[in-house]
């Protein structure tokens, strides 16, 4: 791992013209070795079974038809190759979580999940993180269950790891927390909000937050600075290819484009410009037990401008969510809401979870657990911060029953309504949203706490 790191420390500083050189050269390999050894993609990829090394251009691989979320999950194994390169060594086979709706079947080479790694590790150098801390993971326990692991870093394997279970109710994740003393967090940003709305006081020792799983809501940098007094760092990454991208210390994240493609397309499938949000298309450079090649992640993207910092690594000015997220308002116009968690919580002190369910186009119920009643203005409050976030400019809700809304990114969706809760809606120019406090909130199967409006 540490020749691979190596390489990497010096790769990210090529410019575009070099890195995307390198990345055709990666995919003409994969593509001739797709089109002989994986079944589901014989017939897309076959006019690349006889390619030549390095004859592959930007032109031809544009015009290879993406490959949907839904067909790469009726594939299942069909997607694996065959014969994987002996020289990549053992591969490991899996199935994604199914957070999107449906499980997806997985092979990894050793090469592919130790090029991740060191790619994690370059994550940690961009930080200036201490390989000596001790790291608390708060997420799916597998297996293993929770307890101790012997190092959170196979780079450099010096601080130990604890898995905490995300099922785990929030005041028992906090008390496992006290426990561990963590300087690295490594948590959901849902379940992070929680915690802090919880309890505004850190577990004790703890230097930093690092996010994945979800997109960073507005305002949750801020509250957990504000509370917590520690900074919020989040990465991006898939089962299916493992880190896609991590934020650069100047607020971009760079994609790993060692690792992996990210194309950014628009409705029409070209290109988006930076600024412009489009959905993500992946391809793993490495994926050759079970080639990924314009694969839709069901994720929404903006690219950014070059990073000042002056690597060449492409970047990215946000993650904005997964397209499934849209909704659809009474217009027929579909947005993408984005909660402020910091307003939430000035809104409402007593704010402790929250969630969202659709239930027509143009109306959703916002299902709120509060320490107590919510006071008129506190609803008030809520109506205006949960409105900006569903439409952004619109009214703010109306003055009795307002809006309380929750998004998570991955989490589950279609939690059946509880019925009318009674409360006057809000209305904004495209959408209605009612209030309901609630004793608990439904969590999906895979832990996740908040529903999507689905």
């Amino acid at each position: 791992m540490l020749a691979i790191l190596w390489q990497l420390e010096r790769t990210q500083w090529w410019d575009p013209e070099r890195l995307g050189a390198y990345q055709l050269l990666q995919l003409s390999a994969l593509l001739r070795h797709a089109a002989r050894t994986a079944p589901a993609q014989a017939r897309r990829l076959a006019g690349f079974r006889d390619l030549a090394p390095g004859a592959l251009t930007a032109e031809a691989f544009a015009a290879i038809p993406p490959m949907g979320r839904e067909a790469a999950q009726a594939a299942g194994e069909g997607l694996r190759s065959t014969a994987p390169p002996a020289a990549h060594g053992q591969v490991g086979f899996g199935s994604t979580s199914g957070s999107s709706g449906r499980p997806m079947a997985l092979a990894r080479s050793e090469l592919d999940v130790l090029t991740g790694e060191a790619l994690l590790q370059r994550a940690n150098q961009w930080f200036g993180r201490d390989m000596a801390w001790t790291q608390a993971y708060v997420g799916p326990a597998g297996a293993r269950g929770e307890g101790r692991r012997d190092a959170w870093s196979r780079a450099l394997p010096l601080g130990a790891a604890h898995v905490v279970d995300v099922r785990r109710p929030a005041d028992e994740v906090l008390a496992r927390l006290d426990a561990i003393r963590p300087q690295l967090l490594a948590i959901w940003p849902s379940l992070l909000a929680e915690l802090i709305r919880l309890r505004p006081v850190p577990p004790e020792g703890l230097r930093e937050v690092a996010t994945y799983g979800e997109t960073v809501p507005p305002g949750l940098r801020a509250l957990c600075r504000e509370r917590w007094g520690v900074p919020l760092r989040d990465g991006y990454s898939a089962e299916e290819v493992g880190p896609i991208a991590h934020e650069c210390p100047h607020g971009r994240w760079h994609v790993h484009a060692e690792h992996v493609l990210v194309e950014v397309l628009d409705a029409a499938g070209r290109p988006c410009a930076p600024g412009e949000t489009g959905r993500v298309v992946l391809s793993g450079l490495h994926s050759h037990a079970m080639p990924m090649i314009r694969m839709e992640t069901g994720d929404l993207a903006t690219p950014a401008a070059p990073c000042p910092c002056g690597r060449g690594l492409p970047a990215l000015a946000r993650i904005d969510g997964r397209v499934r997220d849209l909704v659809e308002l009474a217009d027929g116009r579909r947005v993408l809401p984005t909660f402020d968690e910091a307003a939430l919580s000035a809104a409402a002190p007593g704010l402790r979870r929250y969630q969202l369910v659709r239930l027509r186009p143009g109306a959703v119920e916002a299902r709120v657990v509060v320490a107590a009643p919510l006071a008129p203005q506190e609803r008030r409050a809520l109506a205006a911060a949960f409105a900006a976030g569903i439409e952004p400019g619109g009214a703010s809700g109306d003055s009795g029953g307002g809006a309380s809304s929750g998004h998570a990114p991955g989490g589950a969706s279609g939690v059946p309504p509880g019925g009318a809760s009674g409360l006057p809606a809000g209305s904004l120019a495209g959408v209605t949203v009612e209030v309901r406090e609630a004793a608990g909130l439904e969590t999906a199967a895979s832990g996740k706490r908040l529903a999507t409006l689905g």
